[in-house]
């Protein structure tokens, strides 16, 4: 398929903010005006978007904007050297308990994408073993005094979850413990991708730890950034990173039909290259289908990137949460997996279940109450959609 390529910074279909513009012509390497962003915004945006690291701060004509993303990037660089200790030691406790973790995304993906294992910040620490294990994996890391944060019990987390998250006291870095990489209502064979099959070795630190290949990570990452409405530029950042690599394409496009997302990665290619400048690689190009009308679906992202900058829930809800679901539907490479993003913002939660505390005989109502709280946040948000 020939290239298309409507100016979707300066579109008028599209509402970014001049701060946004200002952003993303610093993650292309281009000088910007001053006047565009104020240095209050800018701070917050960097902190949201975690993209100080890939901004070279010569593209920064103002001291102040650049003093911003100096503190910036070494608070940024002191969080990844605290998540790197983290995972080393994890990796190691685990071993010594005979399971072999399979890190996904973080620090071993900052190795694979840049040869930095710190420049890629992140809050949490993602890491998968088999659904057998987990329960040895979490004897072994509440050894280390983590504990899980859902109070649940854990075979009832299996049924409903693909993970489960862990703190502990005194640390900033918080551990995701995923036994399925996918919700089981969710409906994509991602949940099915067999990490095992393309795990690799990456030097961390001391260690040598497993993480999947670029070739499986790419389909997981655009699945994972979907899910999120690319909500934070940096994820879309690792697109523009890959697309500078020599992988081998012809894997990553198998392997993301297999897991019925490849819609979802032809478009995060696609926004890269329309909001970083990255060229999508022809392969991927190639695999895009006119009647997928990529190009009309990177407007309603653009509405995701506000000032000041808001949660990814939020923003469905403001944009209107009934145009974000067949926003994600048309995304989505089979039916099946359609419906089932409905029947994902349907489903009933803890807080649906509390409305109707010490009333069993209303259990019937549960999905009722659900679909009532939806309506209430999406009017309170101001809009019930277009």
């Amino acid at each position: 398929m020939p290239a298309q390529n409507p100016d979707l910074v300066n579109s008028s279909q599209t509402r970014l903010a001049e701060d946004i513009c200002f952003l993303l012509a610093c993650l292309k390497g281009e000088k910007a005006p001053r006047s565009l962003v104020d240095a209050d915004i800018f701070g917050c945006l960097l902190s949201h978007h975690r993209i100080a690291l890939a901004i070279d701060s010569s593209v920064l004509e103002d001291p102040l904007l650049g003093n911003i993303l100096h503190t910036e990037q070494r608070r940024n660089r002191l969080q990844a050297m605290d998540r790197v200790a983290v995972l080393v030691e994890t990796t190691k406790t685990l071993r010594a308990a005979t399971i072999e973790p399979i890190w996904i995304k973080g620090p071993p993906l900052a190795k694979l994408l840049s040869g930095d294992p710190f420049r890629r910040p992140s809050r949490d620490l993602d890491f998968w073993v088999e659904e057998d294990i987990v329960p040895s994996a979490l004897e072994a890391l509440q050894s280390l005094g983590w504990q899980p944060v859902e109070t649940r019990p854990l075979q009832h987390l299996k049924r409903i979850a693909h993970a489960i998250t862990l703190h502990r006291p005194n640390s900033r870095t918080v551990l995701e413990l995923h036994w399925r990489l996918a919700t089981p209502d969710s409906a994509l064979p991602i949940a099915r991708l067999a990490p095992r099959r393309h795990a690799i070795s990456v030097p961390i630190g001391d260690v040598e730890v497993t993480t999947l290949s670029l070739e499986a990570v790419l389909p997981y990452l655009a699945h994972h950034g979907t899910n999120h409405f690319w909500n934070r530029l940096f994820w879309l950042v690792d697109f523009q990173s890959a697309a500078r690599l020599d992988i081998d394409w012809e894997q990553v496009i198998e392997i993301a039909r297999q897991t019925g997302v490849l819609k979802r990665l032809a478009f995060a290619f696609l926004a890269a290259e329309h909001l970083l400048g990255s060229p999508v690689p022809s392969l991927i190009r190639q695999q895009i289908s006119p009647s997928w009308k990529l190009e009309q679906k990177l407007h309603l992202l653009a509405e995701a990137f506000t000032v000041p900058p808001e949660i990814d829930t939020a923003t469905m809800y403001r944009v209107g949460l009934w145009r974000y679901v067949f926003w994600d539907m048309s995304l989505r490479d089979n039916w099946g997996s359609r419906f089932a993003v409905i029947a994902q913002k349907l489903r009933v939660t803890e807080k649906d279940e509390h409305l109707l505390q010490g009333k069993p005989w209303l259990a019937p109502l549960l999905p009722l109450a659900r679909l009532a709280r939806v309506g209430a946040r999406s009017l309170r948000t101001g809009t019930k959609g277009r």
